[in-house]
């Protein structure tokens, strides 16, 4: 994983960290997301934690 996407997803206030935040909400499945923002699936479920 890139540390770049990594800062991305990590700030809340990051476009794209929101953005992963609401295609996860919106049922997106994370491994797909994780493919889309070049992150560990472990780094999603860290910062948006599974319902």
């Amino acid at each position: 994983m890139s540390s770049c996407a990594l800062q991305i997803l990590t700030a809340p206030h990051h476009t794209l960290g929101a953005q992963a935040g609401r295609l996860i909400g919106a049922g997106v499945p994370r491994q797909k997301v994780a493919i889309i923002y070049d992150v560990g699936l472990s780094t999603l479920y860290r910062k948006f934690l599974a319902s």
